[in-house]
């Protein structure tokens, strides 16, 4: 998986967080304002929603843990696309997409997630 040098910290941290199972390491990845769009239609924003939705979420043990394919990047700065597949805990199968903006700092923060249902 190629990542563009201005995104890499954004995402190992998110791989790194996500594997801790780490609720409140990954909501700090996204905007103070980020929104999660999840397949039955509900939106979270904000960081406190987000992060109530990853303790929620994040699975406890390894086995329970949804596998997801390789990020693509699109990198238009100051905006990137990644999309990626997701395969749930039950076996469910769901399209990812994540826009990442860039901050004031050149570091980039996820600014909205979407989770769809294949």
């Amino acid at each position: 998986m190629e990542i563009p040098e201005p995104l890499r910290e954004t995402v190992q941290q998110w791989v790194e967080a996500f594997d801790a199972a780490d609720a409140g390491r990954l909501a700090s990845l996204y905007a103070e304002d980020g929104i999660i769009f999840l397949p039955a239609g509900q939106r979270l924003q904000g960081r406190e929603a987000i992060a109530k939705h990853y303790s929620a979420m994040l699975p406890q043990k390894e086995r329970d843990k949804p596998r997801m394919t390789p990020r693509k990047f699109f990198f238009f700065p100051p905006i990137a696309h990644a999309t990626a597949t997701a395969t749930g805990r039950h076996g469910e199968k769901h399209s990812v997409i994540d826009i990442l903006s860039q901050q004031p700092d050149g570091s980039y923060l996820f600014a909205c997630s979407s989770w769809t249902f294949k």
